[in-house]
């Protein structure tokens, strides 16, 4: 027959009083953290591969926020682009009107006016600004106006010689660890100018040359032995040129849009994949952790009352 001593009794009592206390800690702490994994010992495996995941879910993070400042960039490239295109369609008409044989010098005049007007506010899109406050079409020259003019008088009448003040590179960007090579922007030497002259490098025609050559013989400027006929054939050929350009350009412009949404549709998906497996490894079970913890309630409370008990045997009140 064994012996077990007083203090054994107690020392047993004790041990299993701590251990299911311990327990039932740890399942209250899970309910309130609502995370099985505490710390790093709990799942040593399962520590690291969530500190990967939390780094690559960071990473996807960061690819999202740009891609949602990539395409309010490239929407509003997009709108410029659209009403751009709207201009040039109403300089197409006032080019046809102004071919016609029957018009006096007056009513002429009233339709330079309006290509006028027209040719100044194609400069302010082409000189539009991006959501990041940078010049939309200048390239890497983010604070050049990229259209700009000098006064000069041409063919007897106050005219414009247009520039391109930007430059010719395209702004990159990451959307994703392999397709860190996006292009953002589009210049506007690309849209608005076509031509180049290999001795000073400058574009020998622009859209804006264009409109100001049909204000022009509007106004009477007419080169020398050059018919109405003829300047207007001329002026709507140029037109259809920069009018393929601008529709090329847009066209570029809505499919990028199109790999935006899919690169980003794609990274939503990766993201929530591996927020899935961080929570299978790290989540807390809700049902189950309410259960342990009241099974160690219970498993507590018995101690305790075994305790009390044990303090009970004691010889010296039999004797």
């Amino acid at each position: 027959m064994s012996r077990i001593s007083t203090n054994q009794f107690f020392d047993t009592n004790l041990y299993g009083m701590q251990l299911a206390g311990t327990r039932m800690l740890r399942a209250q702490s899970e309910l309130i953290t609502q995370k099985k994994l505490q710390n790093a010992s709990d799942n040593p495996s399962g520590a690291v591969q969530v500190l990967r995941t939390n780094q690559t879910i960071g990473e996807y993070d960061q690819f999202l926020r740009t891609i949602t400042t990539v395409r309010s960039r490239l929407e509003v490239t997009d709108t410029v682009l659209g009403n751009f295109g709207n201009a040039i369609i109403r300089a197409r008409e006032l080019a046809v009107q102004m071919g016609n044989g029957a018009l006096n010098a007056s009513a002429r005049q009233g339709i330079a006016k309006e290509a006028e007007a027209i040719l100044l506010s194609m400069q302010a899109l082409a000189n539009s600004v991006d959501p990041d406050g940078a010049r939309m079409f200048a390239g890497f020259k983010t604070e050049t106006a990229p259209v700009a003019f000098t006064g000069v008088t041409r063919n007897g009448v106050s005219s414009r010689d247009w520039t391109y003040e930007g430059d010719t590179e395209v702004r990159l960007t990451s959307i994703t660890e392999a397709r860190n090579d996006f292009p953002t922007t589009i210049t506007g030497e690309r849209i608005f100018f076509s031509g180049y002259d290999p001795a000073t490098g400058a574009a020998t025609d622009s859209i804006f040359a264009t409109m100001q050559k049909l204000v022009d013989v509007g106004n009477g400027g007419l080169a020398a032995g050059e018919s109405i006929a003829d300047a207007i054939g001329d002026i709507l050929g140029r037109i259809q040129t920069f009018s393929d350009q601008a529709f090329t350009a847009r066209a570029d412009i809505g499919a990028r849009l199109v790999e935006i949404d899919a690169t980003e549709n794609a990274t939503e998906n990766s993201k929530l994949s591996l927020l899935k497996l961080k929570s299978e490894i790290e989540d807390v079970d809700i049902s189950e952790a309410i259960t342990r913890f009241t099974q160690q309630q219970t498993v507590l409370e018995a101690a305790r009352g075994s305790y009390a008990r044990i303090q009970d045997l004691s010889l010296f009140k039999f004797l």
